[in-house]
């Protein structure tokens, strides 16, 4: 019972819960985990009371888990583990209450693949969502390997928590790196320790067991998920460490007390008080990160300031501060330089990142810095002319350089609106009313410097998408006789 109740206050109070608990992505977990335990304590009344029904709702259960996320499918081989230690049943039960599981989790296959066909297209192209895409030789198994030892160490000693752990944060790691064998030695030494001691059903090999389980699928060694690393992956697997650790606990203050002749106790809550008030410290003020965005990535940018992810996320904080139309002048154009300097660290870690090349071209606006605005346009179109945001971005571009060509319009300075014409021009088609907007000007323009020829062209382009476009016609013939006049005038 008092290890029962230790396991559980180690899992309520550790600080690695934070992330699922706080941020809306991890409500998937949070219904996963609950619906896995209502499942598991019906199916411990049905082998009690040998009430069928029961037996029926824990399946119900465990599938509603599966519609939750699909991490439940790793207890198709816990539950066998599950019922092996905590019951005395035989292997034929055993076998036979575990196959209803597997048709559970059949049916939920079939659904889901009914519903949302499983893709067979491969990993993506991007690094942040791919996160061994630049790996090299033995970097990928070897980084794998050392991210098990993190997750490990953060379930022992969770700090410091950051919300992304993508590119760049874990460089790649080579077989030569003495973390990589550390990772090895204790995984293996557990893994023999778990399955030595099973025939005795310990409690430390039934935790040991299950933690490699729940664990496995987060691992990118069974199945890539696209994500090194994250604090998310450790919560279901948190229960077991909670059981280890309050297992060893144990053994330590029973060691000591017989030893020392101390009161169990009393020893018992002397170790465990500083060890509940600083997890709930650490979770109280990590609690406090995740209030929103602005405090999450501000925070995570210092402890993760080589993660490409985090520093786009903090340049995009500072473009929202400058944003605020209730700030001075000064405070914004402070905000977009700040925004701009996480956007170039964020593009310095990722070169390909086209993201943060659009919100920098966009932060540029913002400062007057058109020309470097248009170099990161160019640069984002380069990598990927198909980016969701490039569009609208260009557009937006466009429209400020065709402002700045009225200005110098009105200012008589027409090589200059010429010239700014061309650029929006760049960004813009027809039949955008914009474009059509931008050729009139170009044509008056070129019909105030003279150049009747120019003028035409620029009408001509008008009239071949648009013929009724309002007094196109008209202007090309006023062009037309000023022509045959010049031609007139140099006979």
């Amino acid at each position: 019972t008092w290890l029962a109740f230790f396991s559980a206050l180690f899992f309520a109070i550790h600080p690695i819960h934070t992330e699922v608990v706080a941020n809306i992505k991890g409500r998937d977990e949070l219904l996963c985990l609950l619906t896995l335990l209502i499942s598991f304590r019906f199916l411990f009344k049905f082998i009690t009371n040998n009430n069928f029904v029961q037996y029926l709702v824990s399946l119900v259960f465990f599938f509603l888990s599966l519609c939750t996320k699909e991490n439940g499918l790793t207890f198709l081989a816990g539950i066998p583990l599950l019922l092996y230690f905590s019951t005395d049943l035989k292997r034929k039960p055993i076998a036979i209450y575990s196959g209803g599981f597997i048709v559970a989790a059949i049916l939920f296959m079939v659904i889901r693949n009914s519903i949302v066909p499983l893709s067979l297209s491969g990993m993506s192209d991007d690094i942040t969502n791919n996160p061994y895409l630049f790996a090299t030789g033995t970097e990928a198994i070897s980084t794998k390997i050392y991210v098990l030892l993190l997750y490990l160490k953060l379930a022992v000693f969770p700090n410091p928590l950051t919300h992304d752990y993508s590119y760049n944060h874990l460089p790649y790691v080579h077989a030569g790196n003495p973390w990589v064998w550390v990772s090895i030695l204790l995984y293996v030494s557990m893994f023999f320790y778990a399955v030595k001691k099973s025939t005795s059903k310990s409690v430390l090999s039934f935790a040991i067991l299950m933690f490699f389980i729940t664990l496995s699928i987060s691992t990118n060694i069974v199945i890539e998920t696209g994500v090194m690393m994250a604090e998310r992956m450790l919560f279901i697997p948190s229960i077991f460490v909670g059981i280890i650790l309050a297992k060893l606990g144990q053994k330590i203050l029973v060691f000591a007390t017989n030893k020392y002749h101390w009161n169990l106790r009393i020893a018992t809550v002397l170790l465990c008080i500083p060890l509940f008030l600083a997890a709930s410290i650490k979770t109280i003020n990590r609690n406090k990160d995740w209030e929103n965005d602005t405090t999450l990535n501000l925070s995570d940018v210092k402890r993760s300031p080589e993660s490409a992810r985090i520093n786009y996320g903090a340049g995009s904080v500072f473009y929202t501060l400058g944003e605020d139309s209730t700030s001075t002048k000064k405070r914004r154009d402070s905000s977009f330089l700040v925004a701009i300097k996480y956007f170039k660290k964020a593009i310095s870690i990722y070169p390909d990142y086209n993201d943060a090349w659009v919100s920098l071209s966009l932060t540029y606006t913002m400062v007057d810095s058109l020309s470097k605005a248009e170099q990161c346009l160019i640069t984002a179109r380069t990598n990927d002319p198909n980016h969701p945001r490039l569009l609208g971005v260009e557009e937006y571009v466009a429209r400020l350089f065709f402002n700045k060509a009225l200005i110098y319009s009105r200012a008589n300075s027409f090589d200059s609106a010429i010239f700014y014409y061309d650029k929006s021009n760049k960004y813009i088609k027809a039949p955008d009313p914009l474009w059509f907007q931008s050729m009139n000007n170009i044509a008056n323009a070129y019909y105030n410097k003279n150049e009747f020829e120019k003028a035409k062209e620029a009408l001509t382009e008008i009239k071949n998408i648009d013929p009724n476009y309002p007094n196109v016609q008209k202007s090309l013939i006023a062009l037309e006789l000023l022509l045959e006049q010049e031609k007139t005038s140099q006979k």
